[in-house]
């Protein structure tokens, strides 16, 4: 007899190919959301930097023009109308825009046409438009005669509107970041909501994150706008906020700070306002013979203040 080995095959059982099954499973929808998140976090990335991108050509239109763009309107659609990302700003000088319950604040979306920015500026890397908010106070024309208070970059008044604020990890309390805002650039993430798309005339649905909530434009939306939210796990909003010091600074923009002629109290002078770098001179030469015959000088100085230059005469 022929002495032949029987070979066993040895089979998988319903269980163990419902554990293999399971255990692939696992693996790919890890490697699927490693994979969601990476590109998540990809278009984050460069959502941040269009929005930088957007405050430094906001800077050269503001060294150009001596002011700050109105919004354009997010109702107009980039592939419908001619006027997607056209500052909206009548021969009035008046922004336009979605007022709230400030009557200077103007809610829009970014000016990319005055900015000479491509339309892709206008967009985040989540198909929808990039909302610009401003305290249009500082969107009026460059006043050659100052006028204290008047709109215009340097003459609109210090006082609080925009608020930022950072909602804590206790879900209680707030941290109050600055109160003294201009511009407000801001997207509204990855989940989109309270923003316009692109190609919408209409708004995304509204946030249900209370947080959110503050950012999103309704009919009275208030000065109060969130850069964080850490106790959020909904809250996904970019925002960059920038004060006047802060354009001034980032742009060496000093010039279009006024001293007023409030401040001008020695009884020498004629009280004038000027700008920052400029001088004023008393109404009269110092007595006496000089060679060079000086007067009692004033200058202003890059933070609105007189500067004494010559105090009293020799």
């Amino acid at each position: 007899m022929n002495n032949q080995k029987k070979t066993f095959l040895k089979a998988y059982t319903l269980i163990e190919l419902s554990i293999s099954l399971m255990i692939i499973s696992l693996i790919i929808a890890g490697i699927f959301s490693m994979a969601t998140g990476s590109v998540v976090k990809s278009k984050k990335s460069s959502t941040n930097d269009k929005i930088n991108k957007i405050y430094r050509a906001l800077g050269i239109y503001l060294a150009t023009n001596k002011r700050l763009p109105c919004p354009a309107l997010l109702t107009e659609s980039i592939n419908d109308s001619a006027n997607f990302g056209v500052e909206s700003r009548p021969s009035s000088g008046e922004c336009g825009g979605f007022s709230g319950s400030s009557s200077n604040l103007r809610y829009g979306m970014v000016p990319v046409r005055q900015l000479n920015l491509s339309s892709d500026y206008a967009i985040d890397d989540f198909g929808n438009k990039i909302s610009y908010i401003i305290d249009k106070r500082y969107t009026g024309d460059f006043m050659t005669n100052i006028v204290k208070d008047a709109s215009s970059f340097g003459t609109a008044p210090s006082t609080s509107l925009i608020t930022i604020k950072e909602r804590q990890l206790d879900g209680v309390s707030d941290i109050e970041l600055s109160q003294l805002t201009v511009v407000v650039i801001l997207s509204h993430g990855p989940n989109g909501f309270g923003s316009y798309n692109a190609n919408d005339a209409t708004s995304n649905p509204a946030p249900s994150d209370s947080f959110e909530a503050n950012n999103h434009y309704s009919a009275s939306y208030d000065n109060i706008f969130y850069s964080e939210a850490l106790n959020s796990d909904d809250f996904d909003d970019i925002l960059l906020f920038k004060s006047r010091t802060d354009f001034v600074n980032d742009f060496s923009m000093q010039s279009l700070i006024p001293c007023y002629s409030t401040g001008v109290t020695d009884v020498s002078f004629t009280p004038t306002s000027k700008y920052s770098g400029e001088y004023l001179y008393a109404n009269s030469d110092c007595p006496g013979s000089f060679e060079v015959v000086p007067r009692k000088t004033l200058r202003c100085d890059s933070s609105g203040n007189w500067q004494w230059i010559l105090q009293n005469c020799p």
